[in-house]
């Protein structure tokens, strides 16, 4: 087989994933949004969920996080903060997932 890695997974993708696909479940993930019954474990495993498709969305790991917490409702927010003993985005745990 002739030609290069990056040729041959762009042409997987758009055989297999096609480019509106790709849209909706990137669009999916930057208009995520919590809504007022569901719990922070509800929410984290919905947005796990639309993460599990393995497709490559130009998002960072720091970036998936932002989307993430921004789509959250103000009290699961302030939880967070508080929780984080200060600012959620310099948590601990936050620096490991900016540096992965």
């Amino acid at each position: 087989m002739q030609g290069d890695c990056g040729t041959l997974r762009s042409s997987f993708f758009l055989d297999f994933f096609p480019i509106h696909k790709f849209i909706v479940h990137r669009a999916k993930i930057i208009n995520f949004r919590q809504l007022d019954d569901q719990s922070l474990t509800i929410i984290r495993d919905c947005f796990n969920l639309l993460l599990e498709s393995r497709l490559d969305l130009g998002l960072e790991n720091y970036i998936l996080v932002h989307h993430f917490y921004m789509g959250l409702n103000i009290a699961t927010t302030k939880y967070l903060t508080l929780a984080s003993g200060g600012s959620f985005f310099e948590s601990p745990s936050l620096v490991l997932v900016n540096d992965t």
